[in-house]
């Protein structure tokens, strides 16, 4: 795949770095550097790379053997973190963006863990946590860095839910659940309770907000990208229609990873973009029995 740069119609002004296999993308908060997922060659475990997008210079960020994924920048930009696959299964880890020093454990659990938000005062995490032993399976949980830093659920239930972001104010959660029989964007209250609102149509997956929290981009099933206005009406949203911003052909994003990204002016858009690669030529072989009595 190929990072690739959009403007607000789709057009495309330029490229970033080169066609690897690639995913996962995180922009930074401020949108210089760009954090993601690649193997250091082929057959290798997959670690996190950041790369200064005015210089294009690339950065190794994590070092195998072991799998890192889902990166995740703090409100500031000077920290990431990530999910760690150790033993057959996912945890939280969290490291200096510089690329100084180790990862330090922030969360280890039964479950498989992989982050998908850090709130804007830095007071809280959003994760995804797979319960392989229970029924609920995929659930979103928040861990905060205050106090006894004990993780609580914010959506435990028999379907699956993920994706999860916090709007720009904190005060609203835009989530993926399966609860329809198809994954859709639904939009609740941040902590717990209070309603929700469904925000897609047709499907959807992978909610950004915009900057200023007045609309949620997402993504369809057949690779549309969509805004819907937000706008908050007593206690309540108001959700706008669904309007189409641009097609595009968007890479795997990977386990809690995403194919997109909004730059911090809104104007631009950073994809995964999947490179179409040419088929390999086919070549027939007639009476090929005919060499086999040789």
């Amino acid at each position: 795949s190929q990072f690739v740069w959009l403007d607000a119609r789709g057009k495309q002004p330029g490229t970033v770095g080169e066609v690897i296999q690639q995913s996962a993308l995180s922009l930074s908060p401020d949108g210089r550097r760009l954090a993601y997922v690649a193997p250091e060659s082929a057959g290798k475990s997959d670690d996190i790379w950041i790369m200064d997008l005015a210089r294009g210079v690339q950065t190794r960020f994590t070092f195998g053997p072991d799998l890192a994924l889902s990166p995740v920048w703090s409100p500031d930009g000077a920290r990431i973190v990530y999910s760690l696959f150790q033993k057959g299964k996912g945890d939280l880890y969290v490291k200096d963006a510089s690329g100084a020093g180790s990862g330090k454990a922030l969360l280890k659990s039964e479950n498989d863990d992989s982050p998908s938000d850090w709130s804007r005062d830095g007071r809280y995490i959003l994760f995804t946590s797979f319960d392989n032993k229970g029924d609920t399976k995929y659930n979103i949980m928040v861990l905060p860095l205050f106090g006894d830093q004990k993780p609580f659920p914010y959506l435990q239930t028999q379907f699956q839910e993920g994706d999860a972001v916090f709007s720009p104010d904190g005060h609203w959660v835009a989530y993926i659940s399966n609860e329809s029989g198809e994954f859709e964007v639904y939009l609740a209250p941040f902590p717990a309770g209070g309603g929700k609102w469904q925000v897609s149509q047709g499907g959807g997956a992978q909610p950004v907000w915009k900057r200023d929290g007045s609309a949620l981009y997402y993504v369809t099933p057949d690779g549309k990208l969509m805004e819907v206005s937000v706008k908050e009406k007593g206690s309540g949203v108001e959700i706008g229609k669904p309007q189409e911003r641009f097609q595009a052909t968007l890479a795997d994003s990977g386990p809690g990873g995403r194919s997109f990204a909004v730059a911090p002016d809104g104007k631009r858009f950073l994809i995964n973009k999947a490179e179409q690669s040419s088929a390999a030529p086919l070549t027939l072989v007639a009476n090929w029995t005919a060499g086999l009595k040789k």
